[in-house]
Order: C-alpha cells, then structure tokens, then sequence
C-alpha cells in the first residue's frame, strides 16, 4: 500500500522514519485517525472522524500557546480534500478498501503550518478462530493534557505490544492501580446482567468513536450503561467482553490472559442472561461483524 506527505507519495519506512523524529522532537504535536475506506463510500463515519481530529488539535493548542492562531477550517478543508485523493487512488489500484491512517503534525517553529500524512494497509479478516487479549503489565500514564485524542506518541502502546505474541489479538492497558483504560488499538466494554460497563477516560485513553456509537445505542436500548473504574479481575466475571473500534466494529472476546497467569480464561458465556439481553435488545445491529458476535 502506499504513504503520502502532503498527497506527495513516500516510501511506508519514509513514514515511520518521518513520525519517530516527530515524536522525539518536544517542539513537535500531532494527532492522528485510523479510518475504513472504500471505493464507493469513501471514509467510513468520516463526519465523526473529522470532529474527533479537531478536538486533538484543539487540546494541542491548550497544551501549547503556540497554535492558537491556526485555521481550524483550513484543517477540516485538507482532511476532506485528503480523503477524497486518497478514495481516488484507491480506484487507480482498483482496491476495493484500505485501512487509513490520516495524521496531523505541527511545529512551533512554523505554528500555521499544518503538515499532513497519509498511509494505508489492507484490510485483515479477524478469521473465525477464538479472540485471545492480554492484560499488559505495561502501565498507562495518566496525561489529563493529552486525555482522549490519538496522540502520535505511541511509545507506551508500542512497548505494550512487545507484550504479546501471534495468538494475541490485543492487550489491555490499566492504570497503577490495575483498573482498566483501553486496548492498544481498541475500547473495550464487558456486560453483566442487563449494565454495559466501559472504563472512564477521566485518567487517560482515547474517545473511539465505535465506543461512543455503542454507548449510544445501549442507552438508546434501555440497558444500563456504567462508565467507571473497573479493575481487570473482574472481566473475568462478566458474561461478555466485548472490543471496538473504526475498523472492526465490534467483536466478542473469548479467552483473557490474567499478567498473574499462565494459562488464558474463557469469559465468553453465551448463554448467560447479560449476553442474550445485548442479543435480544440488537443494539448491534448494522454491525458487518455481527455474525461473530452471535457465534
């Protein structure tokens, strides 16, 4: 698949090079989105994903007095103009979808200049095999400055992946105290009974826009919804367990490999009252996993 800087092709090791120097730079910000997009549709919820992109570079310019003159509109005008030249390469390689990484960099040096990156991959099946996610000993900082928008300093998700090995979809991240965040690259829910628990992003983590999707059609659904603290042994006691995001939509998990254990828990109970209430209520409806889900 290709990279783009500012629509001018780069090489994908040209990206990763280019986003490692930015990271290291402590004059450098940056914000990104990984987006689904077809050749017919375009980025999937792309409303969502634009308003979600600007509040990241609005919590960069309360970080930063350096960037408050910039154009927010002019922001929103290359991220339209963006996805659609990168919908038309897909046409040109007559690629039916991509998974899409759109980022944002600025630099205090040249505060009204907003650099823009571009780099997709192809789509990956989840398979039909039993999902597998860790708890990572690795801990998430608390950073109320950088709460809920998708910074590209990635280190500490990036060492949490060192965690895990092929039979792992994902990790979960927890706090020092072992309470829940988020997935490396997912939100995570868990249900019991008729409540739908999700960890608060009060000390961190990022606002997934599927997270918010299901949060709304749960409550929408009449099922309790409970944003709190929840600590990781009690996954282990829910009738479901659940992943989301913009690319998977939404997925059951199956096994949870405890950090103080060596052998993984089945915390998929299909049978269970929590799960066929989730079943019975459809909130997942309009999902394209949703075969997965009930299976």
């Amino acid at each position: 698949m290709s990279a783009y800087l500012n629509q001018e092709i780069i090489s994908d090791s040209k990206f990763d090079s280019l986003t490692r120097s930015f990271v290291k730079n402590k004059l450098n910000y940056g914000v990104f989105e990984t987006m689904r997009i077809d050749n017919s549709h375009g980025v999937h919820l792309k409303e969502r994903h634009l308003a979600r992109l600007i509040r990241g570079v609005k919590s960069i310019q309360l970080e930063s007095k350096q960037f408050h003159n910039l154009d927010l509109g002019l922001l929103a005008d290359y991220f339209k103009a963006d996805s659609a030249f990168f919908k038309a390469r897909l046409n040109d390689d007559e690629l039916q979808s991509a998974v899409l990484r759109y980022q944002i960099v600025l630099d205090e040096n040249n505060p009204n200049k907003i650099i823009r990156m571009l780099k997709a991959r192809s789509v990956k099946s989840l398979g039909s095999s039993k999902l597998k996610i860790k708890i990572c000993q690795t801990v998430l900082p608390t950073d109320l400055l950088k709460q809920g928008r998708k910074d590209i300093d990635r280190r500490t998700y990036d060492k949490a992946t060192k965690e895990l090995d092929k039979n792992f979809y994902d990790g979960i991240l927890c706090d020092k105290q072992g309470h829940v965040i988020e997935g490396i690259k997912t939100n995570i829910f868990s249900i019991k009974d008729n409540n739908l628990f999700t960890p608060s992003l009060s000390q961190g983590g990022v606002a997934g826009i599927r997270r918010q999707i299901f949060i709304q059609r749960a409550q929408e659904a009449g099922i309790n919804v409970i944003i709190g603290p929840l600590h990781y042994s009690n996954l282990m006691r829910m009738d479901a367990v659940f992943l989301t995001n913009s690319v998977i939509g939404v997925v059951k998990v199956d096994y949870i490999l405890r950090p103080d254990r060596k052998r993984s828990v089945n915390v998929f109970k299909p049978e269970s009252d929590g799960f066929q209430n989730i079943v019975a209520l459809n909130i997942l409806k309009n999902n394209h996993l949703y075969k997965r889900i009930k299976s």
